[in-house]
């Protein structure tokens, strides 16, 4: 049996693969940089804004402030239980005064 050079691995073929992979893997990194470098589009708010601790980033105002009340303005509106001698009496927030002042300009 002859050695038939067309089936011969060739050493040069994983060096191409492996270069181009790197090459791929270099553009995606950069194009990944430069889209977190640019600015977000007009209404959207900027990556790493949080309001309160809630994060709010990659959101417009009305879906912010909305996420905003869920997390920090339903929660203290949930009755308020107070225990006096061996009776329990629940107020509702807003009757005890609670208001939540939430502007977006």
């Amino acid at each position: 049996m002859e050695d038939d050079p067309r089936r011969r691995p060739r050493a040069f073929a994983a060096p191409g693969v492996l270069g181009g992979l790197a090459a791929a893997a270099a553009a995606t990194d950069e194009a990944r940089a430069q889209a977190a470098l640019a600015p977000p589009a007009p209404g959207v708010i900027a990556d790493g804004v949080s309001i309160g601790g809630v994060p709010v980033a990659g959101l417009d105002r009305r879906a912010a402030r909305a996420r905003v009340l869920t997390a920090l303005v339903a929660a203290r509106r949930r009755p308020i239980e107070f225990r006096i001698g061996g009776r329990t009496v629940r107020v509702n927030p807003a009757i005890a005064g609670y208001v939540a002042r939430v502007t977006t300009r």
